[in-house]
This record gives structure tokens, sequence and C-alpha cells, in this order.
């Protein structure tokens, strides 16, 4: 397959996955957890922001690379519901692209993956979350591709360095993620 046809794919695969996006975020009513994120998605400014993730006891706390992302993202496009859930779809956009143009396996189980990502009951929900979960896959999906990569290798060449520093990247996304935060608060 020629470049501009492996690019033309890419390119038709990265819309069908944002087109994916659009119809599973809704508008409907925040859930609890949601509105305590959005609420401090809401703080005027950084310091109101860091003032509210200290004095708000909550899962929150255990997800700090979400929440400065999702605070950021409500001052660019808005605080409606909507809005609020948009920030999942370039998300699941950047981990597709990741995978589809990183990892060096055969294209078609490369969009295999994607079909199994886009029909998946467990993406279409978290999609429509105001939550981490999305972000979480991103990172997963960053570890995914760089263990892939240093594990499939038919030529012998070595590994690349930059393949390790992804996978590490993928699992700081994931820690500061995700409830495995947590655990920085004990000690």
């Amino acid at each position: 397959m020629s470049r501009y046809h492996k690019n033309l794919v890419s390119l038709s695969t990265l819309f069908c996955v944002s087109l994916v996006g659009f119809v599973a975020v809704s508008p409907q009513s925040l859930w609890i957890d949601e509105a305590n994120t959005a609420t401090k998605a809401l703080a005027p400014d950084w310091e109101a922001f860091v003032s509210a993730m200290v004095t708000e006891k909550g899962s929150d706390q255990q997800m700090p690379l979400y929440m400065v992302l999702i605070w950021l993202w409500e001052k660019a496009v808005g605080s409606s519901e909507f809005a609020l859930r948009a920030l999942n779809i370039p998300l699941l956009a950047l981990a597709i692209a990741w995978i589809i143009g990183r990892t060096r396996i055969s294209l078609s189980v490369r969009l295999w993956f994607v079909v199994f990502a886009c029909v998946s009951p467990m993406v279409w929900a978290y999609l429509d979350e105001a939550r981490p979960y999305i972000l979480q896959f991103f990172g997963g999906g960053l570890i995914m591709s760089s263990l892939v990569n240093l594990t499939n290798n038919p030529q012998g060449k070595p590994p690349k360095t930059h393949d390790a520093l992804v996978a590490v990247g993928g699992a700081l996304i994931l820690y500061t993620a995700s409830l495995l935060s947590a655990l920085s608060l004990v000690f």
C-alpha cells in the first residue's frame, strides 16, 4: 500500500473515530461525580482551582492530570454538559492516532483494534462521562503500542529507546489520572 493510501486510511479512520465521539457524547445532566468535576473546572483562576482541589476531598484529588486538563478545557471550550464531556473526543482521537501511526504491526491489525475500540460499549459509555476514563484509555494505548513495538521486532533490529520512554509516559498518565495517584496521598 502506498504512503498516500496509508495516510488516507489514517485520516479516514480518525474522522470516523471523531464521529463516534460526537455521537457518543451527550448533553444529558451531569451525575454527581461529574458535577464535582465540573465545580472544580469552573474555578475562575488557578488559585481557586488549586484551593478547590485541596479543600474539597474526594476522588478528584486522585486524578490531578485529568482535573488540570478539564480545568483548561473548560476555559477554552465552555462549561455545558456536552462541552465538558467533549474533552474525551480529542483524547480518543489522539489515542487512536498514536496506535495507527506509531505501532509497528500490520495496518490491518491496527484497523481491527480501531473497529473494536469504536464498537466497545465501555468506550461509548466512558466517552459520555466528564471523568478520566478516556484519558486512561489514551495512557493504556501508549503502553500497549510501546510494548508491541518493543516485543514485535521481526527484522532483529534493537528496540528503540523512545518506545520505552513512551511506555513510561503512558504509565505516568495512568498514574496521574486514576486511583493509583491516591498512593501519593497516603505516603
